[in-house]
């Protein structure tokens, strides 16, 4: 019998010039564990490119479907029909096949397909817009994701907090669930003390307003005419005038913005810090605060959502309430005067990766889940 065999949906996979989210590295690491342990992986997307093309990154292949088909009268519906009818055929008359995709890109899988499906939820902004956190939400995404709630075989949930708001999001609430937290390569994002630089700030995220790029340009204007010689690092996509705009222009020159990066880089850059902020406004559950603890660096982290979850306050991070620039601000500047503090927090940070929050204990749930899933699901022969 061949290996069995996991097929993740994501569309923003780390392959050629893709730019990757938080799913795409999650995808690209937990894929590459389980290959090691003898799964066969398959990734299966709807990517910004013209033409349908195949790629391999080691053992694992990345099927990359076109987003629009051109001189079609529908696009983007008739895009996905082929996508939905070249899976379909994948997955026929299989007997040894398990399908994973987050909450949204479910909506990718078929109807009624022969093999298993799990649901990973990682985006968190369907319940953002239920909580009043978000204006508005695609209200047709809910209702189709609720449906694909009900048909699913099992629900991965990255953090209690969307356990907790998964009935109040969607309507429905799945009857087979785990809970199981995201997890970081700690061999590969671990202190490098040489590295550190005083007094640099490092920022990694989207320059989007839900993770609180907007605040902390505000918080910045305190913080360095409080502590002139500090930097602020900035690394993520988007369009950084909005934000350079918000920075006083007598700072301005003591912020870098790096643009996305890679995930070497993203080690470097983590490494140079000397604490790290995450104001986020809402988090299903960030794998960058994680990346940053395991590089044995402080970390200023939202206490909204799953903040709790992640950092206890004072022991191994900093809470904050993001919305408090003052606030923020004075946390910043007493971290940046005691680099003994923040070596302490930074030390207990990486020891409580290590023990609860590595890549090896997120494979182990995770090939439990797979098992049980495999086992007790009936194949069609």
């Amino acid at each position: 019998m061949n290996n069995p065999t996991i097929i993740y949906i994501c569309s923003e996979y780390p392959i050629r010039d893709v730019k990757p989210g938080g799913i795409g590295m999650f995808v690209y690491s937990i894929a590459k564990a389980l290959s090691k342990l003898g799964w066969a992986a398959e990734v299966w997307g709807m990517y910004d490119i013209g033409k349908f093309r195949v790629d391999y990154d080691g053992s694992i292949k990345i099927f990359q479907y076109p987003k629009l088909i051109k001189y079609s009268p529908i696009p983007e519906r008739t895009a996905l029909f082929f996508f939905k009818q070249h899976l379909s055929k994948r997955i026929s008359h299989q007997s040894n096949v398990l399908i994973e995709a987050s909450d949204w890109e479910a909506l990718l899988v078929p109807a009624n397909i022969p093999v298993p499906l799990c649901i990973r939820f990682h985006d968190s902004h369907a319940i953002a817009f239920k909580k009043g956190l978000l204006s508005t939400y695609p209200k047709r995404r809910i209702k189709a994701v609720s449906k694909v709630i009900k048909r699913s075989n099992h629900c991965v949930f990255v953090s209690k907090f969307v356990e907790d708001n998964i009935h109040n999001t969607y309507g429905v609430f799945p009857e087979h669930y785990s809970i199981s937290y995201n997890g970081v390569d700690t061999d590969f994002f671990q202190p490098e003390l040489s590295a550190q630089k005083m007094y640099r700030v490092v920022f990694i995220g989207s320059m989007l307003a839900q993770k609180g790029i907007f605040e902390l340009a505000d918080a910045w204007n305190i913080i360095n005419s409080v502590i002139p010689k500090a930097q602020l690092h900035i690394a993520g996509k988007g369009d950084v005038d909005p934000v350079c705009n918000k920075i006083k222009s007598e700072y301005r020159h003591n912020v870098v913005f790096h643009g996305t990066l890679g995930r070497l880089e993203i080690r470097q850059l983590l490494n140079s810090a000397q604490i790290c902020v995450f104001p986020s406004h809402w988090e299903a559950f960030s794998l960058s605060v994680l990346e940053a603890m395991s590089c044995g660096k402080t970390v200023v982290y939202s206490n909204t959502t799953s903040g709790n979850e992640v950092i206890d306050n004072g022991v191994d991070g900093y809470l904050i309430n993001p919305f408090d620039i003052e606030g923020f601000a004075s946390k910043v500047v007493l971290l940046l005067n005691d680099s003994m503090l923040c070596e302490k927090i930074g030390s207990a940070a990486r020891k409580k990766v290590l023990s609860q929050f590595s890549e090896k204990t997120l494979i182990d749930k995770t090939s439990e889940v797979y098992n049980s899933l495999m086992s007790n699901y009936r194949f069609k022969d």
